[in-house]
């Protein structure tokens, strides 16, 4: 084994001061792929073998649309150590790649949340071209397990940021400021109405951020940090309030479209009820109807129902699946954003499923709905 001998520094965020042993478990994202993972725990160790890193990305839930790409992620597990002592947690990580390669550290936490990894041991040479990203991987895949990442919606937190040489809580300060004014632009920017819930839990998830932020400043006191929380503090108030005036306003709109639904829903109906009843006449609506398929009209109904209401869900719709179903929510967005030319000839037909449906439904009632609208309308 080669080793790039190297220190480097992060922080695990913790909102009661003192990191908690008990707390150490492995994040749903990181067993969601692992089948057979091995856990052994006592009062003081904590191990867990064979667990899956592969396809932390987004990457994952759509890697089957998209045609097949130079690039390749190479499966991986990893071993994880955790051993409790008077002064902190001390421990290793060892990732085993399909291909054969080894990479690991080890690392010190200290109960305020101050982690030290030491040392690059691998086993290829290419290594020492990939070395942040190696610190970056072992640094997230341990803050995960120890913090566990739960307060937010995200896959795998990229807020805070790590340091060689030294522990610079300035740096770390610093790395939180900046990730808050990026989710508070990128809130502003997101201007439909499908980001709307998107952007309210974006909104509480940053008042999580901020107590994090409060326990931070508290435990590591310089100016450069206080000054970074009260920054933050203004940002987030900002952002909740850009959420609240677009709250409002969707709300409005919603009202509008609703009432406009309602209003053509009440003069169909009206207008089936009057010439029904109040006409006699042989071309009347009722005694065309009595010669009319009910099945038919049951699924044209339905059809132009579901069409209406889906323009008024639609929005709910998409901001349900973001937050409740979210490798849905990829897949979907993956497939509404690329062209033909770049996806699977799985992901051209699910793209194109919806149009054909739609066709092939319009031509085989078109005739059903002419004489629809004809008897509504003209008769």
């Amino acid at each position: 084994m080669n080793v790039i001998h190297s220190k480097w520094y992060g922080w695990i965020p913790t909102n009661r001061g003192k990191l908690k042993f008990d707390f150490i478990k492995l994040h749903e994202e990181l067993l969601k792929n692992s089948n057979n993972v091995i856990t052994e725990q006592s009062e003081n160790v904590v191990k867990f073998s064979n667990v899956s890193i592969s396809y932390l990305s987004d990457s994952y839930s759509h890697k089957f649309l998209i045609k097949q790409t130079e690039v390749i992620e190479i499966p991986g597990s990893a071993d994880f150590f955790f051993e409790k002592r008077n002064d902190g947690i001390y421990g290793n990580i060892l990732i085993n790649y399909a291909v054969g390669y080894e990479i690991s550290s080890k690392f010190f936490c200290k109960f305020n949340g101050i982690i030290e990894f030491e040392d690059i041991h691998y086993s290829y040479d290419q290594a020492d071209s990939h070395i942040e990203n190696i610190k970056t991987l072992f640094y997230v895949l341990i803050k995960t397990i120890i913090h566990g990442d739960a307060h937010h919606h995200q896959k795998i937190d990229i807020a805070l940021s790590i340091t060689d040489e030294k522990f610079n809580p300035s740096v770390i300060s610093s790395s939180l400021l900046d990730y808050i004014k990026l989710v508070e632009r990128n809130i502003k920017l997101s201007k439909s109405c499908i980001s709307l819930l998107r952007s309210e839990n974006l909104a509480l998830e940053m008042e999580g951020y901020l107590s994090y932020f409060k326990t931070f400043t508290l435990l590591f006191k310089n100016k450069k940090v206080l000054k970074d929380y009260e920054f933050a503090k203004c940002i987030v108030n900002s952002l909740k309030s850009t959420v609240a005036k677009r709250k409002n306003k969707e709300s409005y709109t919603s009202g509008l479209l609703t009432m406009g639904i309602t209003f053509v829903g009440l003069f169909i109906s009206i207008n089936i009820l009057i010439n029904s009843f109040g006409l006699t006449q042989e071309n009347n609506i009722s005694s065309a109807l009595k010669n009319y398929d009910r099945f038919d009209s049951f699924v044209i109904s339905f059809f132009i129902l579901l069409c209406t209401f889906y323009y008024f869900m639609e929005c709910k719709i998409n901001t349900c699946l973001y937050y409740k179903y979210y490798h849905i929510y990829e897949v979907v967005h993956l497939i509404q954003n690329s062209s033909i030319e770049n996806l699977s000839l799985l992901g051209q037909f699910i793209k194109l499923l919806p149009v054909c449906i739609f066709l092939g439904l319009l031509f085989y009632f078109i005739e059903d709905i002419i004489k629809l609208m004809h008897l509504l309308f003209i008769t």
